[in-house]
C-alpha cells in the first residue's frame, strides 16, 4: 500500500531517486525551489520520514535530473538557457566535479533523463531538441558524445 507523508519540501519540478541496497532506503530530490531560483537537493536516510538540510546544486536554472552512482556520488544535470549544465556532487552535496556544460545549445526547455548503466560503466542523458529527442552518453562523465 501507498503511505502519504508531507515532506515539507516547498518546490517544484522534483527528481527522485533511491538506493535500494541501503537498509536506510536512502532517497534523494533535487527540485527548483518555489521561493527562489536553480537548483537544490536534499536527501533522507529514513525513507522521507525526515530530510536533510537543502543544500545548492546551482543558483540558476530549471528541471533537475540525477541518478545515483553505486558509491552514492550522483551526477546531477539541469536545463540552462538553452544549454545542459551538470555537477558531479557526493552523498552530503559536496561537489567533487563542476558545474559544466554538458550540451552548449540547441535544448528544449524540457525535462531531461539521466540514468546510469553500471553493466557498461556508462551515463546516459536524454533531452530534446528542436529536432526531436537526443541521448548522449560518457563513461567518465566529463566527456559526453
Amino acid at each position: 500500500a501507498w503511505i502519504s507523508i508531507d515532506t515539507g519540501i516547498d518546490g517544484t519540478q522534483p527528481a527522485i531517486r533511491g538506493r535500494l541496497s541501503d537498509r536506510a532506503m536512502g532517497i534523494w530530490v533535487s527540485y527548483v525551489p518555489s521561493a527562489g531560483a536553480g537548483i537544490e537537493r536534499v536527501y533522507s536516510e529514513d525513507s522521507g520520514g525526515s530530510w536533510s538540510v537543502p543544500a545548492t546544486i546551482s543558483a540558476t536554472g530549471t528541471r533537475p535530473a540525477f541518478d545515483v552512482y553505486p558509491t552514492a556520488w550522483s551526477l546531477v544535470a539541469w536545463y540552462d538557457a538553452g544549454a545542459i549544465k551538470g555537477k558531479w556532487i557526493d552523498a552530503d552535496g559536496a561537489t567533487l566535479y563542476g558545474p559544466a556544460t554538458i550540451v552548449a545549445s540547441g535544448v528544449s526547455d524540457d525535462s531531461i533523463g539521466v540514468t546510469y548503466n553500471p553493466a557498461r560503466r556508462r551515463w546516459y542523458i536524454l533531452y530534446r531538441t528542436s529536432s526531436g529527442l537526443q541521448t548522449i552518453y560518457s563513461d567518465d562523465g566529463e566527456t559526453w558524445t
